[in-house]
């Protein structure tokens, strides 16, 4: 894992630079709005979070990312826990 953004919310994959053409990082807990077992930096629009938190939590993403990010739509994965890749 490499640091993605200044405050270290976001962290990147070294295995990606052999990809230019795409940017992707994963969030770190830390600096969000979400309480309780969703507590901090919650991003998952398929949870029982507060919607009203989540989208703060994107909105904090979204200014955490570093300035050399261009303005381009920010894909939120669902996540699936599983034994089969697809």
């Amino acid at each position: 894992m490499a640091i993605f953004s200044e405050d270290k919310r976001l962290l990147s994959y070294e295995s990606m630079k052999a990809f230019p053409n795409v940017t992707c990082f994963t969030t770190t807990r830390f600096g969000g709005v979400s309480e309780g077992n969703y507590s901090s930096l919650n991003c998952g629009i398929y949870t029982d979070d507060d919607p009203e938190k989540i989208k703060q939590n994107l909105e904090i993403v979204c200014n955490a990312l570093p300035k050399r990010w261009p303005i381009k739509p920010l894909l939120v994965m669902e996540k699936s826990k599983a034994t089969i890749a697809l």
